[in-house]
């Protein structure tokens, strides 16, 4: 009986471990995500309240950007968030 109830506390002990390390990784994406934004906003410039291309980049020049842009997004994407 003493090896159940001890086996029952391991498991829960795990579960509670688990769960803090879900919270923590859930909390650092968040951060990741945030971090992303600036980043693109810091490169590209776009997307303010008037939508405007600060510093005046070409279609051209936008691309490889936009590009970053859709890969993060995508694997983002692909992982269900």
């Amino acid at each position: 009986m003493d090896d159940e109830i001890m086996g029952i506390t391991n498991y829960m002990e795990l579960a509670a471990q688990q769960a803090l390390k879900i919270a923590q990784l859930e909390e650092q994406n968040k951060e990741m995500r945030e971090v992303f934004r600036s980043i693109k906003m810091s490169l590209i410039c776009i997307g303010g309240p008037l939508n405007n291309n600060v510093r005046q980049y070409s279609k051209d020049q936008l691309v490889p950007f936009y590009q970053i842009d859709f890969q993060i997004s995508d694997e983002w994407t692909r992982d269900g968030n």
